[in-house]
């Protein structure tokens, strides 16, 4: 399994990771990777096949504690091989 860090820094981006992920990969995983809270404690987990990975990604998402984030999440992901 690997371990991959997003957050948002002027968009969303890989911030660190077990493994690097080529442009189209990344593509494909930010989308999943977006989210938009209501309350700062919230949180949402998200599972989907990514077929460029040869696996899926499973992400946590967690509402930002910085109010100048917009749409506020930071995401741990796992991609797990098949």
């Amino acid at each position: 399994m690997d371990q991959l860090l997003f957050g948002y820094r002027d968009g969303h981006q890989l911030i660190a990771g077990s493994r690097p992920l080529s442009p189209r990969q990344q593509r494909d995983v930010l989308p999943h990777l977006d989210a938009s809270f209501d309350h700062a404690d919230a949180q949402q987990l998200v599972g989907v096949g990514i077929p460029s990975l040869d696996g899926y990604l499973l992400a946590r998402h967690l509402a930002s504690s910085r109010a100048a984030t917009p749409r506020g999440s930071v995401g741990a992901c796992a991609a797990a091989e098949c």
